[in-house]
């Protein structure tokens, strides 16, 4: 398989080409300045490129900066993280640690220094503990680079392409399934990225959907890029095949399109979204009256985009319009505040609810303050709403102890169906446990990303390490939410277990909202509390 490596030059006239052509046609003379400047720092320094990580332009860290900034990580971690050990034992982890710190003998890049955190980070099992670049790293990369083309469904083994970026290589097309990339087969792939994508326990399908959306980035990252890919695909007629890709370059794919608009065409550019259509895309609800069906998609509980207003609205419609069957739908919402699942709850909820079983931190004062964003201010709000009990943790005890009542007015008690997938997280899962057990309530989809355990969480600042600047969120409550579920580590299970299947990709079928159709259609509600 050629690489940059062999293949050095021919790989950085087409990357200059598709600079240059951004730079003559970019939207702004900042942008063009930052364009101009990332491809004079290209021809000057050269395509340097290892085969297990990107070429960007970045500065090298000597391994004495690398060890101190990994070293305060640990200790911050062993010192405030409230789960550190939940699912990993504290001799294996500090195995890890040691392990991965006796590895950074050498000088290393951001990417290459994040990855190895991402390493270790993952084997903490906690979804809301994670790796994120510095800031100057997000604004001083404004140039796409060349990348795998392929975005594909992952679930399980299985990888089934439902878009190709590359208009040369038309033939794979949506509904591909995947067999292996440079020799190496999809299965050992998918479990080597896990390697670097943090979880809530054991459940991965939260994974599943993040290499769903960007498998191309997970993917460069880890195994680097090249300018070409082999293949190994199985054809429609069920055959197993094998060909070569280029990667994508986004720029000069986009100027190849417009040479071939016709004359006097021109391509409008994309409407920047107005404040409607973002809360749109995170909260909507449609109503169809035949089946007498209310359907709420919602994207998230973070606060920003008028749920309280939203909701009443809702139920307020759903109310008048005698609406007997509603669905809200949680596949994409990753969770947010806790107070606005709360208050969805409560049109829902056939009886009052609390939110979790303990709510605890381990320590009041969070150690390395000054390298915490606003930690100063975390230790104020930690002082004020906690207090230490006889275990020796500090305990949230608002939602511990504090019930709370379903609303009276517009309060929905007929049929509810959620649909779930691995996306569904934090205070998405909060929601599905106050109402999995009641007898009106059928949670359709797949294995929920956020433990039914429990998660940490609730406050998440930024540990900002001192040399680099890479950002580690640290959770610094631990909520227990079932604790009979002890350590199984698994999300919240459907009663109606439904997956894509290669079919529905090539299709684009929604099986999970079709299979809650067929069940208000027939009547057969198969609730939780049966």
């Amino acid at each position: 398989m050629p690489t940059l490596t062999e293949d050095k030059n021919q790989f950085a006239f087409s990357y200059l080409r598709a600079l240059y052509h951004e730079f003559l046609y970019g939207f702004s003379f900042r942008r063009r300045k930052e364009l101009l400047l990332a491809g004079l720092l290209l021809f000057i320094q050269g395509f340097a490129y290892s085969q297990n990580h990107l070429p960007y332009i970045l500065k090298k860290y000597a391994p004495e900066e690398l060890r101190q900034d990994f070293q305060l990580m640990r200790e911050v971690l062993e010192k405030a993280h409230p789960s550190l050990y939940l699912y990993t034992p504290k001799l294996e982890m500090n195995h890890y640690f040691d392990q991965v710190y006796n590895n950074i003998t050498d000088s290393m890049n951001e990417i290459q220094f994040r990855n190895l955190l991402s390493f270790v980070i993952s084997k903490i099992r906690c979804g809301h503990t994670a790796v994120k670049p510095s800031n100057s790293f997000k604004r001083m990369h404004p140039v796409p680079f060349p990348q795998f083309p392929l975005y594909s469904r992952v679930w399980g083994d299985t990888m089934v392409v439902y878009h190709n970026t590359s208009r040369k290589d038309s033939f794979i097309t949506r509904g591909t399934i995947i067999k292996a990339i440079d020799g190496m087969p999809v299965k050992q792939i998918i479990q080597s990225l896990y390697q670097f994508m943090p979880t809530d326990g054991y459940s991965m399908g939260v994974n599943e959907i993040r290499l769903t959306y960007n498998f191309p980035a997970y993917y460069r990252n880890i195994f680097g890029i090249s300018e070409k890919y082999s293949i190994r695909y199985l054809s429609e007629e069920g055959e197993v095949r094998d060909t070569v890709i280029s990667a994508y370059f986004p720029l000069a794919d986009t100027m190849d399109k417009k040479k071939k608009l016709p004359d006097g065409v021109r391509v409008k550019k994309k409407k920047k979204l107005t404040r409607k259509d973002k809360l749109a895309s995170a909260r909507d609800m449609d109503i169809d009256t035949s089946l007498n069906l209310a359907v709420i998609r919602l994207n998230t509980f973070s606060n920003g985009f008028k749920l309280k207003k939203f909701y009443r609205q809702s139920f307020r419609r759903i109310a008048k319009e005698g609406i007997d069957n509603v669905v809200i739908d949680l596949r994409d919402n990753g969770g947010g505040n806790i107070r606005n699942y709360i208050l969805l709850a409560k049109y829902l909820a056939d009886s009052s609810f609390r939110v979790a079983d303990t709510v605890t931190s381990i320590v009041r004062s969070l150690p390395y303050s000054k390298h915490i964003h606003s930690g100063r201010l975390n230790d104020i709000y930690m002082i004020i709403s906690t207090r230490k009990k006889k275990d020796g943790q500090f305990h949230f005890t608002y939602f511990e102890d504090r019930w709370f009542k379903p609303k009276k007015k517009n309060h929905f008690g007929k049929n509810i169906y959620a649909v779930s997938s691995g996306q569904t997280f934090s205070a998405a899962v909060l929601f599905i446990t106050t109402l999995k057990n009641q007898d009106n309530f059928t949670l359709v989809g797949e294995e929920t990303g956020g433990t039914a355990y429990g998660n940490n969480g609730m406050l998440i600042p930024d540990l900002i390490l001192p040399k680099t600047k890479v950002r580690i969120s640290l959770p610094l409550f631990r909520m227990i939410i079932n604790p009979k579920d002890g350590k199984s580590g698994r999300g919240i299970f459907p009663d109606i277990e439904v997956k894509p299947t290669v079919e529905s990709i090539r299709s684009g079928e929604d099986l999970k909202i079709k299979k809650v159709l067929d069940l208000i259609q027939s009547g057969n509600n198969q609730a939780g509390g049966q």
